[in-house]
């Protein structure tokens, strides 16, 4: 609408600002739907590239950390399958076996417990007589240890 000069001054403002009013919700409503398609368009082009990330990360998951897993299974599979053995042949090999020498070192020394605490006693008495014996011999050199 075109203001005509010889109005007065209030009808003429009022005129523009009705004008501007009009002008402001035509644009307004215009880029309302140009800014909705551009951001609708954006909003999509996001969409798509987080969906092909999505793929994309699936496939090193799959490719790369599901088989790095699966090989670091395997590495504990095969550990504990040697400590297994190590366990029952070596160390309960050695247990057994310790157990069996202090069976059979029992079974050959039973003869000599009598009960007797004199018997002890001498016993105690030579082992000492002994150890004595063997100490004068290494520090007069009869005996050397090298």
């Amino acid at each position: 609408r075109r203001v005509k000069p010889w109005a007065d001054a209030s009808t003429s403002k009022a005129g523009l600002v009705e004008d501007i009013s009009r002008l402001g919700e035509k644009s307004s409503t215009q880029l309302g739907k140009v800014d909705k398609q551009i951001i609708d368009r954006e909003i999509e082009g996001l969409a798509r590239l987080g969906e092909k990330s999505s793929v994309q990360i699936s496939k090193i998951d799959i490719m790369v950390i599901d088989a790095l897993i699966d090989r670091l299974a395997t590495l504990g599979e095969h550990l504990s399958n040697f400590t297994g053995r190590f366990d029952l042949n070596v160390v309960d090999g050695i247990v057994n076996g310790v157990g069996t020498i202090t069976q059979k070192a029992g079974k050959r020394l039973r003869p000599f417990q009598t009960g007797d605490v004199q018997t002890y006693g001498l016993v105690m008495m030579m082992g000492a007589l002994f150890a004595l014996v063997f100490l004068v011999l290494v520090f007069y050199g009869i005996i050397s240890l090298t």
